[in-house]
Formats: structure tokens, C-alpha cells, sequence
């Protein structure tokens, strides 16, 4: 599983937000369901993929393209502000993911 794999989650949820900020809730819900379970998909099979076969963090593809987590979990996070159990939750995942992501990122450039 590449680390770049969580952009599908973080395009659709920024679809998910634009189309509620334009007025279509359905799409807006069902895109923001299919993001959230995207996310919670994608950290189960990286954590088991990453496990059996070690992420390479020397190489710059792999911080840089794992801060489509970073986005993926602030997006879904902003789109279901009126959780606020998961919305604190993604965000703070996000924030701590990020600060762990920057120090990697750099070094490896």
C-alpha cells in the first residue's frame, strides 16, 4: 500500500465540504460516509500492510506522500464538526501526525 493512498480521502472530503457548503446535503453525506470509511480502511490495511513490509522513511516519497493522512484526517475531521468527539479526535491525530511527518520529510530531503 503506497503512503500516498489516504488523497482519496482527502478529495473526497473536500468534495464532501463544497458540495454542503452549495446546498446538496445528500451528496455532501454520502461523500463525507464514503471519506470516513475510506480513512478507517486505509489506516487498517496501511498498519497491516506497513507492518509485514516497513515503511521507508529516507526516501522523501514516503513522508511527504503520508501527508495525505495528515489532510485526509483534517478534512473528514472539518466536515463532521458537529461530532465533536471526532472532530477533536481527527483533529488532534492530524496535528500530532504532522508534527511527526515535517522532521522525517525534511531530513529526507
Amino acid at each position: 500500500m503506497r503512503p500516498d493512498s489516504f488523497a482519496a480521502v482527502m478529495a473526497t472530503g473536500i468534495v464532501s465540504i463544497a458540495a454542503a457548503d452549495h446546498g446538496s446535503d445528500g451528496i455532501s453525506q454520502a461523500l463525507v460516509v464514503l471519506a470516513a470509511a475510506g480513512l478507517v480502511v486505509l489506516a487498517g490495511g496501511g498498519v497491516f500492510a506497513w507492518r509485514r513490509q516497513p515503511l521507508d522513511f529516507a526516501a522523501p516519497e514516503t513522508p511527504i506522500g503520508l501527508l495525505t493522512f495528515v489532510a485526509g484526517c483534517a478534512v473528514v475531521g472539518t466536515r463532521l464538526n458537529w461530532l465533536t468527539a471526532v472532530h477533536v479526535s481527527l483533529a488532534v491525530l492530524a496535528l500530532v501526525s504532522w508534527l511527526a511527518l515535517l522532521p522525517l520529510a525534511l531530513r529526507a530531503m
